[in-house]
């Protein structure tokens, strides 16, 4: 049986979660979720990412879970507080790592099928030279939340970054959320079906939570799926990532129809938020680093966040 390649790129994190009214440091990022589900359907994945010397071993953690890890030393390690509501979240952006270098990317598509694109923030990618790569792997797909948010004192707020043109068009099948969507279209003054005309989008995927999605061809061809039931409230934190990497898996890989791809990447994200897909042990950060960010670092930076948060 062919055995599939995928590169993963964007920034892995180290996430604080808040969720009735407990909170947990965990390991995250499009590279991490979607990192693991893809290899968790037997597709051989690379990912790429910039992370500070300190916390190499976080990406230690992601290569034990049998992930290929390329990544280059950063002033930073990109870090976001998520304060959970049910299908709301409120997003604070602690630090950034440096941009990834798209000359870093280029030598890892070599047999590639697919390169996935994460960005969470608008300079997460060397945004301005993704033309680079057109035509050196046969899909490119892309998660639009970074280009699609900024931070102001902290916070992350909707905003419609002026880097997102050079990322659609090197982009075949995209994500976006309902409200992410909702903000570029009204941002350039177009429908839906003339952007995806515009920059050569063959499908996108529109997630909306617990109310399910739709999916959309370049065609016009649409259809809608449903969300699974969860047994829990638990963290959707990721979930979109798992979603996002199952429907290519099963599209692009096993040739399912976009209905059925949608349905079997719906089930495995619902089995992310009750917490049995990438379970709480497989995301938590090494103990070294822990010990170190209580000391000094992310958990004092998390705390002058979160009183500035409250001041705003």
């Amino acid at each position: 049986m062919q055995r599939h390649r995928v590169v993963v790129v964007g920034s892995t994190t180290i996430d604080k979660v808040i969720q009735h009214a407990t909170s947990v440091w965990k390991l995250g990022g499009v590279t991490t979720y979607a990192g693991l589900s893809f290899q968790r359907q037997h597709v051989e994945t690379t990912i790429l990412s910039n992370v500070a010397t300190r916390h190499k071993g976080i990406l230690e953690t992601l290569r034990r879970r049998g992930l290929r890890v390329s990544c280059d030393s950063s002033k930073a390690t990109t870090c976001f507080i998520h304060d959970i509501k049910g299908d709301h979240r409120r997003q604070q952006l602690l630090c950034t790592a440096d941009p990834i270098q798209i000359a870093r990317i280029i030598p890892l598509l070599h047999a590639a099928d697919l390169l996935s694109l994460g960005p969470l923030f608008p300079a997460d990618l060397e945004s301005e030279q993704l033309e680079l790569l057109r035509h050196r792997v046969p899909c490119i797909s892309l998660d639009l939340q970074g280009y699609v948010r900024e931070q102001r004192r902290g916070l992350v707020h909707p905003a419609v970054s002026d880097l997102l043109p050079h990322a659609l068009r090197v982009a075949d099948i995209i994500k976006a959320d309902y409200t992410e969507l909702s903000y570029i279209l009204e941002r350039y003054e177009i429908s839906l079906p003339r952007l995806m005309r515009r920059f050569s989008i063959q499908e996108i995927v529109v997630t909306q939570g617990s109310q399910g999605g739709i999916v959309k061809d370049i065609d016009g061809n649409e259809l809608r799926y449903k969300a699974c039931p969860v047994s829990v409230d638990g963290d959707s934190t990721g979930a979109g990532d798992v979603f996002f990497a199952t429907y290519l898996t099963q599209r692009l890989f096993h040739g399912q129809p976009a209905e059925d791809a949608a349905n079997t990447a719906a089930r495995q994200a619902a089995r992310q938020v009750e917490g049995t897909y990438i379970t709480a042990d497989e995301l938590r950060l090494p103990a070294q680093i822990l010990a170190t960010e209580q000391r000094h670092g992310m958990y004092a930076r998390s705390r002058k966040a979160s009183r500035t948060a409250k001041r705003h």
